[in-house]
């Protein structure tokens, strides 16, 4: 059962006058996680909204980055970790943050499968990956904004770290994670209302607790926080 038919399954055996309170309209959080869970990624060329411009940038290669993406796995490695931004800039960041990490002995390079996804298809690609290769992620630093949109029977999804965050903890509950993340996610826009919502419903605490600032954070503060996440 997937962590989605639990979290609405909670609802049943309720009296009717409970029912009254929680038989509502799905929240579009709750449709975008439905939609993404059916989705089989088989075409992503047909339902990606990029899919033009991504062809026209790329014409003079003659790659589609969609066709490329892999997930290699060294089978003796025993733990899995996440980078996934839009920004290449980011993640070099971050993976000499981690290297400085390998350097002072607090991770060991031999233990980590450590998976990377850049790019405005970033969002699209792992859960294509994610589906195809039926993998368990144990840590991950997740940006929150990508410009990964599918269109899914007419309506069009704009992937973004949330919707990612629910696939990895629906295979992984115990999974450590940070958002990494320049959108401060204000309250009174409507749209991160309802994403603050959707998380909490989820993990059962408030986002806030898992942000990490690009904006106000330096790379000790990012290395403290990655340090605790490896433990």
């Amino acid at each position: 059962m997937s962590l989605f038919d639990k979290i609405m399954n909670k609802f049943r055996n309720k009296s009717p006058d409970e029912h009254k309170k929680v038989l509502r309209p799905k929240t579009e959080y709750e449709e975008d996680i439905e939609l993404l869970s059916k989705f089989q990624f088989d075409d992503l060329c047909s339902s990606c909204v990029l899919a033009g411009n991504c062809k026209e940038f790329y014409s003079k290669s003659g790659i589609e980055p969609c066709k490329s993406w892999s997930v290699n796995f060294d089978e003796n490695k025993k733990k899995n970790m996440l980078l996934i931004d839009d920004d290449p800039g980011v993640i070099s960041t971050i993976n000499d943050i981690i290297n400085e990490l390998i350097d002072e002995g607090e991770m060991r390079r031999e233990e980590w499968n450590i998976l990377v996804f850049t790019t405005k298809q970033a969002g699209i690609m792992f859960l294509k990956s994610l589906r195809d290769e039926n993998f368990k992620i144990d840590v991950a630093i997740i940006d929150i904004t990508f410009g990964s949109i599918l269109r899914i029977f007419n309506k069009n999804i704009k992937i973004n770290g949330v919707h990612i965050f629910y696939f990895l903890y629906e295979r992984n509950t115990d999974l450590k994670f940070m958002f990494y993340t320049g959108n401060p996610l204000n309250e009174y826009i409507t749209s991160k209302k309802e994403l603050r919502e959707f998380f909490f419903s989820t993990k059962k605490k408030p986002i806030s607790d898992y942000i990490v600032s690009k904006l106000s954070s330096d790379d000790d503060e990012i290395k403290d926080r990655i340090k605790v996440l490896v433990k």
